[in-house]
């Protein structure tokens, strides 16, 4: 997990400054996030975590949101997440959801 998206997902001051219609998350944050603290890596950078899958900055969805980008031979693929969630925000990249953090900034990736 990008070091950002943690330190934002488990901060206080975050919570407390939040929009309203992301308490919620920060309610499933606060939930789901302690108990796999310790099965999780952050990472600051851009990395290769296997052989063929890479970590990619995309943010937009969510300030430290991530993709990751694998590759075998030939083949390329890009795991978005749940950045799209719907088809259309494919067909649309300027559609965006209304809990998109920096919608701009996912764009320009």
């Amino acid at each position: 997990m990008w070091k950002d998206e943690w330190e934002y997902w488990t901060s206080q001051e975050a919570k407390s400054r939040a929009a309203p219609h992301l308490r919620p998350l920060f309610a499933f944050a606060d939930r789901f996030l302690p108990p796999i603290e310790h099965q999780l890596e952050l990472i600051d950078h851009e990395t290769e975590i296997l052989p063929g899958i890479q970590v990619v900055a995309a943010p937009g969805h969510t300030l430290g949101h991530i993709a990751l980008h694998v590759s075998s031979e030939d083949e390329r693929l890009l795991i978005a997440s749940d950045a799209f969630l719907h088809p259309l925000h494919v067909e649309q990249p300027d559609w965006h959801a209304a809990i998109d953090f920096c919608p701009r900034a996912g764009l320009s990736h």
